[in-house]
This record gives C-alpha cells, structure tokens and sequence, in this order.
C-alpha cells in the first residue's frame, strides 16, 4: 500500500512540475507579417527561376529547330535519320509505357 501511495504522490509532484515547467516556457511566434513576407519571397524566387526554366528550354527547342531545318535544307537524308530515330524512339517509349501499365493493372 505504500508503495502505491509513493507512486501517486510521485505522479501527482511529477505532474505539477511538468505542468509548471510548461507553463513557464515562453514560445516565440513569428508576426503574421513576417510569415506573409516570407511567402511572398518564395513566390518570387520560385517565379524567377521559372522563368529562367523556360527560357532555357525556349533557347534549346529554338536551337533544335534550327539544327533540324539546317539539316532539312543541306542533307535531307541526315533530317530523314533524325525523324526515323525519333519516331522508332516515340514506339519504343510507347510499348514500354503500354507493357508497364498491363502488368501493373490490378483487374
């Protein structure tokens, strides 16, 4: 019996002292308009760079085209490889994402 009384009046200090040492942490929040200044310089970072992701990739198809239509006017044979390789490439792509998908369908 006293070792349970013990244990219950271990428990209950344990407890106040907790509930004290709770109470006594101060926590710091950021202000609202910190939070709404950070958003809103993420925002902006992430829209530069994906404006920068796109011109990039303007800038590279534009090369493309350019090498392809230069292909197109001086070796019509090397254009015609480029297409019969990027057709056999789209095929092959296609017949593998067909195979994935039948062999992961669950019906």
């Amino acid at each position: 019996m006293t070792k349970n009384r013990e244990g219950s009046t271990f428990q209950h200090r344990l407890i106040h002292e907790l509930h004290e040492y709770h109470e006594s942490i101060e926590v710091e929040e950021p202000e609202f308009d910190h939070l709404l200044h950070l958003v809103q310089t993420e925002q902006e970072k992430w829209q530069e760079r994906i404006w920068i992701e796109l011109m990039l990739l303007w800038g590279i198809s534009a090369f493309i085209l350019t090498l392809l239509a230069l292909t197109y006017v001086y070796t019509p044979l090397i254009f015609g490889l480029f297409q019969v390789a990027a057709i056999t490439g789209l095929a092959i792509y296609f017949y593998k994402e067909k195979v994935k998908e039948m062999r992961y369908d669950p019906s």
